[in-house]
């Protein structure tokens, strides 16, 4: 987990707007939020979020949030001049590997470090300094105990592979992790702990970790898609209602699960929803999760990946489970209309834009029933203290008639047949060249 040192906060960002630009800013706040089309009434009106959110300028971020962009490669090519975006401040793009799209890509988000809590947060290692060494195993050589393996991602804490269990032939997924990346390995264990003491079906299983002189390795459940392939890859395989329906419904639970032990996953995106060909969705990706206490029932960190992230987090408030709450909202307006908002937009754009105006309305609202809507204005309900839990929404008339698990297997399976068939396509275009 990405924690800064506590520190205190001071507010002293006056903002005017005058005929030459802004004025109380410092020059290099300026320069990025006009290069990323930031609005001048909205830095004028919301002082204390500009102040929050530039700090993060003093640790330079990489966005790597996989989310569909207007922009292509070609941008990254321009020159960069003083209108133009710095590094890690543009929209990233929604690439896909080209190696083995039908295995689940488990992706390692770092899209924005987290801001220093008044309080230093505590990881969920330094909760229970004892637990990690319980799950770890030390002894066995895992080369021995998994062949077959195949690189299914480059993540940003080390590559990803599909592999078989020597007995079992069960099909795993390992994140290998170099002791050298220090802080990765904090990340990893934070993760690690997160999964294992939030076992659920429809949260990805935990299966074991061993350590080899040069690596952590961590073994989890292999899934088929992600629910951002199946949303990006063809508009064929664009979602109904009660696929959509059977999707929150599944992540409702598994939220449910971790609300209930005090938990916060703080990255609830498409790309951390996974589903395999039994039909199950299941919640990965629990390196951001954090541990409410009775001392702390609360977090004021800004951690997430930005088109999904709740107002109250980029404000930097207090927030409570609730931040996920609003994620899932996104994902769903991601399910009906292909795109979280605002991404048309760079990332801190993004972030202004959510704070200021919330989310906006759906595009074609008559194409969806009353209780899908009313669903997801719960869901996107700006005050956070009439935000739903997880609980009460899945009591919701909406989540009444969701899609079935031969449905679902439908929809993934013609997910596979399409990013399979791109593949081919991909090999033969390289071969005419």
């Amino acid at each position: 987990m990405l924690v800064g040192k506590p520190y205190n906060i001071q507010h002293n960002v006056h903002v005017e707007v005058g005929q030459y630009g802004y004025k109380g800013l410092p020059e290099k706040w300026q320069k990025i939020l006009l290069a990323s089309g930031v609005p001048e009434d909205v830095v004028k009106n919301n002082p204390v979020t500009v102040e929050r959110v530039m700090n993060q300028v003093r640790m330079p971020y990489s966005l790597q949030s996989n989310v569909v962009s207007q922009k292509d490669k070609d941008d990254e090519e321009e020159e960069e001049g003083e209108e133009s975006l710095p590094k890690g401040y543009a929209p990233p793009s929604r690439a896909r590997s080209s190696k083995l799209l039908h295995l689940a890509v488990f992706k390692s988000s770092t899209d924005i470090p987290s801001m220093p809590d008044n309080k230093q947060e505590p990881d969920l290692t330094e909760a229970d300094p004892n637990s990690l060494d319980a799950i770890v195993d030390s002894t066995t050589d895992p080369t021995t105990l998994y062949t077959d393996f195949i690189l299914i991602a480059e993540g940003e804490s080390g590559p990803m592979y599909a592999a078989k269990h020597v007995n079992s032939q069960r099909v795993v997924a390992i994140k290998k992790i170099s002791y050298e990346a220090k802080e990765k390995v904090s990340k990893i264990k934070n993760e690690l702990l997160s999964m294992k003491m939030s076992r659920h079906p429809n949260i990805v299983e935990f299966v074991a970790c061993y350590t080899t002189e040069e690596e952590i390795w961590v073994v989890m459940e292999c899934m088929d898609v992600s629910l951002a392939d199946i949303i990006s890859i063809d508009d064929r395989t664009r979602l109904k209602e009660a696929h959509i329906g059977r999707v929150v419904r599944d992540i409702l639970r598994a939220l449910t699960r971790l609300h209930r032990l005090n938990r916060i996953h703080r990255d609830i995106r498409s790309d951390n929803i996974l589903l395999n060909l039994r039909g199950e969705v299941k919640l990965a990706d629990f390196g951001y999760c954090a541990q409410l206490t009775s001392t702390q029932p609360q977090r004021n960190s800004i951690v997430g990946t930005p088109y999904w992230m709740a107002p109250e987090v980029i404000k930097g408030q207090n927030y409570d489970q609730k931040v996920d709450i609003w994620s899932l909202g996104v994902v769903l307006l991601e399910m009906a209309e292909g795109d979280p908002p605002y991404v048309e937009h760079p990332p801190l754009r993004a972030l202004f834009l959510i704070a200021s105006n919330g989310l906006p309305p759906l595009k074609e609202p008559e194409n969806w029933s009353e209780e899908f809507k009313d669903f997801l204005r719960l869901c996107i309900t700006e005050d956070q203290d009439k935000r739903p839990d997880a609980d009460t929404l899945l009591k919701h008339s909406f989540l009444s008639s969701v899609a079935t698990t031969k449905d679902m297997i439908k929809v993934i399976e013609e997910t596979r047949r399409i990013e399979m068939m791109l593949q081919e396509e991909e090999v033969d275009s390289l071969e005419v060249e």
